[in-house]
């Protein structure tokens, strides 16, 4: 079950994306045109740049979701025996409290659709333990 995605980062990342390759086109045209080096610095920075909006807009494509093994969420997957917590902050925000590698605690936050939650609340209660709900 898909849970809540954010499209607003995305409008942000593709447009970031498409300024980052008009300015490489700009840098080229000026390294070619001018010849001058200091322009070849522009232009590798553009390119990282590039990469990184890359990688960011391939991270929003994975939306968080329940599986049955475990929940995927925007910074990895969680299996069930790591997450030990949950609790519905508001109607369409979960907070989960989750075991980390090196056994520290931490929290997400995820957003979910209002007209799934008690489907998703139901699936979340047989497997992890619920503290002061609000449904």
């Amino acid at each position: 079950m898909k849970l809540k995605n954010r499209k607003g980062l995305l409008i942000f990342l593709i447009a970031s994306f498409v300024f980052f390759i008009h300015l490489l086109f700009l840098n080229l045209k000026t390294y070619i045109i001018f010849n001058r080096h200091k322009d070849f610095m522009d232009i590798i920075l553009s390119l990282i740049w590039i990469f990184i909006s890359l990688l960011h807009i391939s991270k929003t494509f994975k939306y968080s979701e329940i599986r049955e093994k475990g929940i995927y969420l925007e910074n990895g997957f969680y299996s069930w025996n790591k997450i030990y917590y949950y609790e519905w902050m508001s109607p369409d925000t979960i907070k989960f409290k989750i075991q980390g590698s090196n056994l520290n605690e931490y929290e997400e936050k995820v957003k979910v659709s209002c007209k799934n939650k008690k489907q998703i609340d139901k699936i979340l209660q047989k497997y992890i333990k619920l503290s002061s709900s609000i449904i």
